[in-house]
């Protein structure tokens, strides 16, 4: 039970007798430490050559600056290159060795957001070479409202990430009645390097490595919310999350 969200024993033994669940409980524990300690704002890690904002160093479109910066300076930093930094090494190391991943849900703050692909711009599903792997379109990605190019997603894939975003939604508005924003993660602003744009790309990159159906959760109303708020919102995000095992397990 998650406030006024319930699951049934038959809920959890289907979750538990159908799926291999992995939790990294803290991608960035550094990073943590510090915007708890020192700076409430602190987004990115804490490497000493230069922090880096490691949901701009996943390897989808690092090098286009699409809401991302290399100045090393900049609250953006997406690093020295692809995948240079260990918390984003981990997340891959994931999907590299376990390779029926087949969902995947990045949870940060803040916002009220439930987001899934892309990122970088809006999409389309008439025209796959309109897409992120194409350099005849290299500076031409992230203007949002232009007709000059829209990131290609296949009908059926972007019609299951909205229908289970909305569903993920709704577990979470049960709990107490707060409510998000389901969208494509675009329409908080362009961005690229970010792990869920990643995680879907694989399968466009490779088609043998199973397609992931991935979102990237901003919770709350606060950076660092107060803990009793906080408490709350892990209730939330309890339901989403167990709601994405549950669709998983189906």
């Amino acid at each position: 039970m998650y406030g006024s969200k319930t699951y049934t024993r038959g809920d959890v033994k289907k979750i538990l007798e159908s799926l291999d669940i992995f939790v990294l409980a803290d991608v960035n524990p550094d990073g943590k430490e510090y915007s708890q300690t020192v700076d409430t704002w602190w987004r990115k890690n804490r490497n000493s050559n230069g922090p880096v904002d490691i949901n701009r160093n996943f390897d989808f479109l690092w090098s286009s600056g699409i809401g991302s910066s290399s100045n090393p300076a900049s609250e953006l930093y997406h690093g020295a290159a692809p995948l240079s930094e260990p918390e984003t090494k981990n997340v891959v190391y994931l999907f590299d060795t376990y390779l029926n991943i087949n969902y995947y849900m990045d949870i940060h703050s803040y916002s009220g957001l439930v987001m899934y692909p892309w990122g970088d711009d809006q999409s389309q599903s008439t025209d796959s070479n309109q897409n992120f792997m194409n350099p005849a379109y290299d500076g031409i990605r992230g203007k949002i409202g232009d007709v000059a190019y829209k990131e290609y997603m296949p009908k059926d894939i972007e019609s299951k990430l909205a229908v289970l975003g909305k569903r993920l939604n709704a577990a979470l508005a049960a709990v107490r009645g707060t409510k998000y924003v389901v969208q494509q993660s675009v329409g908080l602003y362009p961005t690229s390097g970010t792990s869920d744009d990643y995680a879907l790309s694989r399968n466009s990159i490779d088609p043998k490595k199973v397609l992931i159906y991935a979102f990237c959760v901003e919770f709350g109303k606060e950076f660092i919310p107060p803990y009793s708020e906080m408490n709350e919102i892990i209730k939330d995000l309890g339901a989403a999350m167990t709601e994405l095992c549950l669709a998983a397990a189906g």
